[in-house]
């Protein structure tokens, strides 16, 4: 599974590892890089980091769609909910999921319920990131269905 990481708080090694570790719910005491990398790769998930939305979107024309962009919702310039509905716009069926360390009432909460797009703490306990990866595949999956419905004959 491919996941487009667009945080700029991931910029340092330590930080990536330490999202990593959450993703596969590695112990993060004495991280082995080797060894978590061997994680990721047996729970086929292949991680591309951008600090961004710049370097997200051109990252997404290069390289998308994937099968999940997760985005931080605080961006210079561009917010993740913004960043959210351009993708959308150029790709209707793009899961997407908004994992920070700020969830504020109002006019993010009505645009994420409106994109239809999950979100999770960053300080919250570490099965949420699994949870949160969990749920916007699965919301994608609904949407795909909207967009590409089954026909019986």
């Amino acid at each position: 599974m491919r996941i487009l990481v667009v945080d700029d708080d991931l910029a340092s090694d330590d930080l990536r590892d330490f999202f990593k570790a959450r993703l596969t719910l590695t112990p993060l005491r004495n991280l082995d890089r080797a060894l978590l990398d061997t994680r990721l790769t047996q729970l086929c998930f292949e991680l591309e980091f951008v600090s961004d939305v710049d370097e997200a979107l051109t990252h997404y024309h290069r390289s998308g769609p994937y099968d999940l962009v997760l985005t931080d919702l605080y961006h210079p310039g561009m917010d993740g909910v913004e960043l959210a509905r351009v993708i959308r716009r150029e790709n209707p069926t793009q899961a997407l999921a908004i994992y920070t360390a700020c969830i504020s009432p109002g006019p993010f909460i009505e645009a994420l319920w409106q994109l239809r797009i999950p979100a999770a703490d960053k300080l919250g306990p570490d099965q949420a990131l699994l949870e949160l990866v969990e749920d916007a595949l699965t919301r994608n999956s609904e949407r795909l269905a909207e967009y590409h419905p089954v026909t019986v004959h």
